[in-house]
């Protein structure tokens, strides 16, 4: 966040704090927005030959149930199609395993500054 002054009738000033994408709930709904996304375009990609599927908006409205039976559709696909490979697995844990030997090896900043009391 950041303070903004906003100027008030009679020459008075007034602190008013600016959130970035909505505060809290605007995080919250990128996080869960740019996650979800990616496992569509994969199901996309993987059971519909790259197109976009959808039960179509229309029946959002009038026939929900197509709606959950979608959803559902790609959470169980994603459930059991989408998981890493051995290769993948081997990879990552090469990376996490560098990246703890890195820090505890590898000196850190040195900066000169008052001591921290303790």
């Amino acid at each position: 966040t950041s303070s903004v002054k906003s100027q008030q009738p009679h020459g008075r000033e007034k602190d008013v704090d600016v959130m970035e994408f909505g505060g809290s709930i605007g995080a919250a709904g990128i996080i869960l927005f740019s996650h979800t996304i990616l496992y569509y375009f994969w199901y996309c990609l993987e059971f519909n030959e790259g197109g976009l599927s959808d039960p179509g908006l229309a029946s959002l409205f009038t026939a929900p149930r197509e709606w959950k039976d979608f959803i559902s559709d790609v959470v169980a696909k994603a459930a059991t199609h989408c998981y890493p490979t051995l290769y993948a697995w081997k990879i990552y844990l090469t990376y996490v395993t560098l990246e703890v030997l890195l820090a505890f090896m590898m000196p850190g900043i040195w900066i000169k500054g008052y001591p921290v009391p303790s």
